[in-house]
């Protein structure tokens, strides 16, 4: 025998002895599962969530194909059950409205979700129906909705938000001023 295939004999004979002291032991426990992630409390979180399933859905929805059409349904249950969540929550740039503004500001973004999650709701007819060209149509209009709600809703890259520029604040009253002197 030469010294290699001895080495070689050698390591196969510990590693059966490896294996049965293994094969001896009992089985081992189980893992405990993972504790379950706790919920998304952030706007953003949300928006994150239905930004995956509005990408996976238009994809989906270019092929039009009837067999998905449960799939399809999944995923924009996806995007509704984000917006809902989304509309219990004030979204960050709420910080950044002024305090007298802020009311109206969180009733236009609420009423803005309603109306999104109304095209949602079309949508979702099209799709149950199988008109895939109209679906199509309502997930165009469903994605101009979420892009007025970005502009309008979020800070941009400029530190402003949207909905400011298109609803400013009054301007703050003048004195009056009496004419004819003391």
């Amino acid at each position: 025998m030469t010294p290699t295939f001895r080495a070689l004999v050698l390591v196969l004979f510990v590693l059966s002895l490896h294996a049965a002291a293994l094969a001896d032991d009992p089985a081992p426990a189980p893992a405990t599962p993972p504790a379950p992630a706790a919920p998304p409390d952030t706007v953003h979180a949300e928006m994150k969530k239905m930004g995956q399933a509005f990408h996976d859905l238009a994809f989906a929805l270019q092929k039009g194909d009837e067999v998905a059409k449960a799939d399809d349904l999944a995923l924009l249950a996806t995007i509704k059950a984000g917006a809902d969540a989304s509309r219990k929550l004030d979204p960050k740039a709420v910080a950044l409205i002024p305090a007298e503004q802020r009311e109206a500001f969180l009733a236009a973004y609420r009423k803005a979700l309603d109306e999104f999650d109304a095209k949602a709701d079309t949508l979702a007819q099209a799709i149950t129906a199988g008109d895939w060209a109209a679906a199509k149509q309502d997930l165009a209009a469903l994605n101009e909705a979420m892009k007025a709600g970005h502009h309008s809703f979020m800070k941009n890259r400029q530190g402003e938000v949207g909905w400011l520029t298109e609803n400013p604040a009054p301007a703050p009253a003048a004195p009056a001023s009496g004419m004819g002197g003391n």
